[in-house]
């Protein structure tokens, strides 16, 4: 028996979360300089930025079954973010900006879907 190909799995995924979802943002905040205070003045050449990356996901609610003994907490929702165009691997260090909602969600924990070594797509625990 061959194997399974899993990444018709993660194309299939890709297709499933643009056709239902919409885009969205992962944002990571540069990192402060040692404390160096710019005065509201231009930062030097060179100076860290914030960090955007353009994602496509899909954004779901929480079931009371999900929520029942575990820290998923009111208010949580789930994001499912695809692979395809994302330049790095989601994690608690960044906020994520929905398609339809400026105000971002601070990512709670994400794992990947990741069978066999393959990226099929990540599953995020937001919150505000």
């Amino acid at each position: 028996m061959a194997g399974f190909n899993y990444a018709r799995a993660r194309r299939t995924a890709d297709r499933l979360i643009t056709r239902f979802g919409g885009p969205g943002e992962l944002r990571r905040d540069a990192e402060p300089n040692d404390g160096d205070m710019t005065n509201g003045l231009t930062p030097e050449p060179g100076a860290a930025s914030d960090e955007k990356h353009p994602c496509t996901l899909v954004v779901v609610d929480y079931s009371d079954e999900e929520r029942k003994d575990s820290l998923i907490t009111q208010g949580d929702r789930r994001a499912l973010i695809a692979t395809k165009g994302l330049t790095v691997r989601p994690d608690e260090s960044f906020s994520l900006v929905l398609f339809a909602d400026p105000e971002p969600y601070q990512i709670v924990s994400c794992k990947p879907l990741s069978p066999a070594g393959t990226d099929v797509l990540y599953d995020a625990q937001v919150r505000r």
